[in-house]
């Protein structure tokens, strides 16, 4: 029924050859350059920056002992040995406050030792003139006796007195035991007659011996 020919001329075709061919090694060369770049970025440029990023992970974890490895490029290597510079600070600044803290902490523990040591010689002292005075009455007392013992008033007297010196003794230790239990304090009706003679028996052997 029919017939169709395709022609081409040769030349034609080894031009069209040729130039599919250089299109082919040119997108290889295109595709390897890129290649290339990716490569020298990710392992010049990519990889110091991942360090760098890593490391500061570490200082906001608080571990201020992640160096850096210093490189040989200017910019990098100065990056990474500013970062190491950096940490070693904190490292140092962190290291001054610890000390001074501990520092601090032993000052104020000596502190309380000696306001304890200058409190408890305080109350020692309170102590010896409180109980002291009952004690030298008692002594004084105890010696009218022997020398009135031939007059039973007075060694009556005399007894009476060592006996309420004994329970004033004995009420100074109890206020100091409800002290260190730090109870309230509780208000109660004095007689003041009576605290008047006590005074003036307390005071009756130092009056007499002082004429």
């Amino acid at each position: 029924a029919g017939a169709l020919e395709l022609r081409i001329d040769l030349d034609t075709a080894s031009r069209r050859s040729w130039t599919a061919l250089g299109v082919g090694i040119g997108g290889g060369l295109l595709a390897l350059f890129g290649a290339l770049v990716w490569l020298y970025t990710w392992r010049w440029v990519g990889r110091p920056i991942r360090q760098l990023r890593d490391g500061m992970d570490h200082v906001i974890r608080g571990d201020l002992t992640h160096v850096l490895p210093l490189d040989n490029r200017e910019e990098i290597g100065r990056i990474a040995y500013r970062f190491n510079e950096m940490t070693a600070r904190l490292r140092a600044a962190q290291d001054e406050i610890r000390s001074n803290a501990e520092t601090k902490l032993q000052l104020e523990s000596r502190l309380r030792r000696s306001e304890k040591l200058a409190t408890i010689g305080q109350l020692s002292a309170e102590i010896a003139h409180e109980v002291g005075t009952p004690l030298n009455v008692i002594g004084g007392r105890a010696r009218g006796m022997d020398k009135k013992a031939d007059q039973p008033e007075d060694v009556r007297k005399n007894a009476q007195i060592i006996a309420d010196q004994v329970d004033r003794i004995t009420k100074i230790i109890q206020q100091m035991l409800d002290l260190a239990r730090s109870r309230a304090p509780k208000r109660a009706p004095v007689d003041v007659s009576c605290a008047v003679d006590d005074a003036l028996s307390f005071l009756e052997y130092q009056i007499e011996q002082h004429g």
